[in-house]
């Protein structure tokens, strides 16, 4: 047993010789040990579990002796801790339960928040250019030297001190990380989100990578069943797939609220009782004797009209009044205010065509200049 954990511990921990450090390396594993109360039998560990890819590109160190073995291992040493926690915890708590609590628990966000309490930033060993701009503080560096401190203290001290640190400065929150929203793990509710609605389940894909290996932008698609329902964007995947993920579940609740606007907007007309088939009330009735196009405007030039008809004019018959009475107009059939009565098509139009002295005399057909 101890041969086989000694292996283990030598695959992940790496073979290192033991080169004198420098001596502010050298501060700053005492200051990490002191500030978190943790002491290392093997304080190689920590150095690397404390050692950013960039430091040692800048200084042309190994690439293998950077914290991202570590971050591997600690990521699951960190699920199992909490997965126990959750079991204990919350006895009543069905599989889907435990399940979104310890995604919630392990997201990255969580992770860096929790990093940053501990002000992990400051200890990291860091590239000049990575610390200037604003690594100490950036979420998946301080999320995966959070994991990989997590390994490295598993390798030196085994489980139960793995166990100790996790409770300590991540469980002891557990009450007030549930109730934070703002922390919510999007890749999990969007799963359930599809799983229920569309009985499937959601794809991502990484569209770019954009930058060196130390500062790598990702922007990740997530789609289902071929539509795309978000885009995101982060300095790792697993940021990315959040983003990602948090926009789709605000599309799609921006779109249910939508389609719940339109449902009660239906329900409300069907409620009404309106009758389509009857006429608004605020639409009055047009008499049979005026065109319903009628205006003053066309009302005066028939009255123009009527004065220019010579006074030799033969004056219509009247009617007889013991004649058949006229059949009642049609509105339906009324002909428009435009068109002039036949008994003076001839007279109105004469009188409405323009005169040669007018203004809009002599112009050519065509020409519409006023």
């Amino acid at each position: 047993m101890d041969s086989w954990l000694t292996k283990i511990r030598s695959f992940f921990s790496g073979t290192q010789t033991e080169d004198e450090r420098p001596p502010e390396v050298e501060s700053r594993l005492y200051a990490f040990e002191s500030e978190l109360g943790v002491t290392f039998h093997n304080r190689d560990l920590l150095a690397q579990a404390l050692t950013h890819r960039s430091f040692l590109g800048c200084t042309g160190g190994d690439p293998n002796l950077s914290n991202e073995r570590m971050e591997f291992l600690g990521d699951a040493v960190l699920e199992l801790i909490v997965i126990e926690f959750l079991y204990r915890m919350y006895p009543d708590d069905r599989e889907g339960a435990l399940t979104k609590r310890k995604g919630l628990l392990v997201s990255r966000k969580v992770l860096a928040s929790s990093a940053d309490w501990m002000r992990l930033g400051e200890f990291i060993l860091l590239s000049d250019a990575e610390r200037e701009s604003g690594g100490t503080a950036r979420s998946s560096i301080l999320a995966d030297t959070m994991e990989a401190v997590i390994g490295a203290i598993y390798l030196d001290q085994g489980l139960p001190g793995a166990r100790d640190f996790v409770e300590n400065r991540l469980l002891v929150h557990a009450d007030r990380i549930f109730k934070d929203l703002s922390k919510a793990n999007f890749k999990s509710q969007l799963q359930e989100h599809v799983q229920a609605q569309f009985k499937t389940h959601p794809r991502y894909r990484v569209v770019t990578e954009v930058g060196p290996d130390h500062r790598k932008l990702f922007t990740v698609e997530v789609m289902v069943r071929g539509r795309l329902l978000g885009r995101g964007q982060g300095y790792n995947k697993k940021e990315a797939q959040q983003s990602a993920a948090r926009n789709a579940m605000l599309r799609l609740k921006r779109e249910a609220s939508r389609e719940k606007i339109g449902e009660d907007a239906g329900a409300e007309f069907e409620s009404s009782g309106a009758d389509s088939t009857s006429p608004p009330e605020s639409v009055p009735t047009i008499p049979n004797s005026v065109p319903a196009s009628a205006s003053p405007s066309s009302a005066s030039q028939d009255d123009a009209a009527a004065s220019s008809v010579p006074s030799n004019a033969p004056t219509p018959a009247a009617a007889d009044p013991s004649s058949t009475p006229p059949t009642p107009v049609d509105p339906s059939s009324t002909r428009p205010s435009h068109e002039p009565p036949k008994s003076r098509s001839n007279v109105a139009a004469s009188a409405l065509s323009p005169s040669p002295t007018s203004p809009s005399a002599g112009i050519p057909p065509g020409d519409h200049r006023v």
